[in-house]
């Protein structure tokens, strides 16, 4: 049995004086009464529902006014037996807090007080011990699913329960992981079993909540969410995007947030839920009557777009006709075309160029013009005067040999009307190439003023030169050797020259004396040549004539003397015979027919040469 110790030590010497008084009243014949303490429970309430492991406070009140309260003895009880805790009065309340100890299921309490003589009163009420429950807790917010924007303080709301509990504001709070210290984290909930802060410190990156909640006799339990922070102000203009609570309306444009200038371009700028309207940057159009793409400025209107029968450029001076605006150009025609108030002035397009004429010859100076729609005074349209001081020169003019350049080409004296022309002398011989000219009025270098050189490569070669024997046209008279200073009279046939010898000389003498005038003995290639050099020699001497076919080198194999390939050959018909094995020359004239006959080389006779020309 619990008693107040103080109380206790007090009640003793108390029943022993009860004791003595009533052993000394009753040899004095003395009668004393006494009333039996009262005392009713206050708390707990009758069938109150306590949970297991809490702290219970019995309270109740005691009337007793015979003894004083504190040497009152005073016991709470269960079935169990007398409950143990800490005791206290409080004027007539004497009370007992009671940490644990209490059995589960239904119990009766009593209270009991004894006074100090002995009498007893009690009260008792019925109570029941349910196993305490840990309190539960889960986050509303934020979302595990929905990232949260940085900037945006995050709404953090827990939900506590506890069916132990009562009094939600009892159960406590520790906060966790990226709540941890959180000066606004409340350490309790609210009478709803709601906590409820704001984070507003965080940066972007994934998160980790936790609480700890607690009930008044130590059971607890944890809720933990994963939170997921984003950069919400992506275009870095100030304002958080709608889709994380803020009221940017397109997180990718800077230029595009509540308070933010409209512009035109179909994008609601202001995030106001309209687009283009108050832009500031709105054009202003004119009407343009005539379409030429500009209007007049008495009639203008602020928009994003053109409305119809509206241009952006103002300035039309005429919006009856669509070839007169500012941006049309201007032309010679008496009209003001581009709107600058101006008349066929200097920016016309099709302005002239006009060029002083100083000398009057109808041509004017180059260096010196002016632009104008009509031709000023003194002014032509000709810019081809290469000397405007005087009146012979110009193009028109025909250029004369003076030093002079008469019809303006450049070149003093270049097709004058009286040049000369001039011959190339190559082989400065003082005979000119006639194929080669020059027409100047003074003589070139290498040119001379006559021609007819033959070739004006080799300086012996002129009309004035002396004919020699050397397969050349040494004057230029279109004959070779002819009348040279060969040895035998000479004939050309077909550009060459052959020299037709009239003596009486073997074939090899013949041939040498061939070859001493840079001749060979006759080759004849055809016919036609047979028959001309036949008819020739007929002219000088109707003997017989030594040609250069022969057989000398191997009998019966007659080849030319100069090499040349044997291609033609005219032997009289039995020929060539080759009689007494002892003829290897060709002659011409034996027959009369121009055919040819073998003969024995000794035989002396006339002979023919044939030099190519050179």
């Amino acid at each position: 049995m619990l008693r107040y110790s103080e109380g206790l030590q007090r009640a003793k010497p108390v029943r022993l004086i009860s004791v003595l008084l009533l052993v000394g009243c009753q040899e004095n014949q003395v009668s004393i009464s006494n009333t039996a303490p009262e005392v009713a429970i206050l708390t707990p309430a009758q069938n109150e529902v306590i949970p297991e492991g809490a702290e219970v406070v019995f309270s109740a009140r005691v009337t007793e006014p015979e003894t004083p309260l504190e040497e009152l003895e005073l016991t709470w009880s269960s079935p169990s037996g007398v409950l143990d805790g800490v005791s206290s009065w409080e004027e007539d309340v004497a009370s007992l807090r009671v940490a644990d100890g209490l059995g589960l299921g239904v119990q009766t309490i009593t209270v009991q007080v004894i006074d100090g003589n002995g009498e007893t009163g009690e009260d008792s009420i019925t109570i029941t011990i349910d196993p305490n429950e840990a309190p539960s807790a889960a986050f509303l917010s934020p979302l595990a699913s929905v990232n949260y924007a940085s900037g945006i303080p995050v709404d953090v709301q827990l939900q506590v329960s506890d069916v132990d509990t009562a009094d939600l504001t009892k159960l406590s709070l520790v906060w966790g992981d990226a709540a941890a210290g959180n000066a606004a984290a409340p350490a309790q909930p609210d009478s709803v079993g709601i906590a409820r802060f704001a984070m507003d410190t965080l940066t972007p990156g994934a998160y980790i909540l936790s609480a700890v909640v607690t009930d008044p006799v130590g059971a607890s339990s944890t809720a933990t969410v994963a939170l997921s922070v984003v950069d919400g102000d992506l275009d870095s203009d100030g304002h958080i995007d709608e889709a994380y609570g803020g009221d940017d309306c397109d997180d990718d444009d800077p230029l595009t947030y509540p308070g933010a200038d409209e512009r035109c371009d179909n994008i609601d700028n202001d995030c106001d839920g309209g687009t283009d309207e108050n832009a500031i940057d709105m054009d202003t159009y004119y009407q343009d009557a005539d379409q030429d793409g500009y209007g007049v400025t008495s009639t203008a209107t602020d928009s994003c777009t053109a409305p119809t029968g509206f241009v952006i450029d103002p300035g039309d001076c005429d919006d009856g006709r669509s070839d007169v605006n500012p941006g049309a150009d201007e032309k010679c025609d008496g009209i003001d075309n581009n709107c600058d108030t101006y008349i066929d002035d200097d920016s016309s397009i099709d302005l002239s160029t006009f060029y002083l004429d100083s000398d009057g010859d109808g041509y004017g100076d180059p260096a010196s013009s002016t632009l104008s729609c009509d031709a000023p005074n003194n002014y032509v349209a000709d810019k081809t005067d290469c000397d405007d001081n005087r009146f012979e020169t110009n193009p028109g003019a025909d250029e004369v040999c003076n030093g002079l350049d008469d019809d303006c080409s450049t070149v003093p004296d270049d097709n004058a009307i009286d040049e000369s022309t001039w011959y190339l002398d190559d082989d400065d011989d003082g005979w000119g190439d006639s194929a080669i000219t020059k027409v100047a009025c003074d003589q070139p270098l290498y040119y001379v003023a006559q021609d007819q050189d033959c070739d004006d490569e080799d300086d012996t070669v002129h009309p004035f030169a002396d004919e020699l024997c050397d397969a050349l046209d040494n004057d230029c008279d279109g004959d070779i050797d002819i009348n040279g200073e060969c040895p035998c009279e000479v004939e050309n046939y077909q550009g060459n020259p052959y020299m037709f010898c009239v003596a009486s000389v073997d074939w090899n003498t013949a041939r040498s004396e061939c070859y001493a005038s840079g001749y060979h003995l006759v080759t004849i290639d055809d016919v036609s040549e047979n028959d001309w050099v036949d008819l020739t020699v007929d002219s000088y001497s109707s003997a017989t004539w030594w040609i250069g076919y022969n057989d000398v080198a191997t009998e019966g194999s007659f080849v030319w003397e100069d090499g040349s390939l044997s291609t033609y050959s005219n032997w009289h018909s039995g020929e060539p015979n080759d009689l007494d094995n002892n003829e290897d020359c060709a002659e011409l004239n034996y027959w009369t027919d121009g055919s040819w006959n073998d003969k024995t080389c000794s035989v002396t006779m006339n002979y023919v040469c044939e030099a190519e020309a050179l």
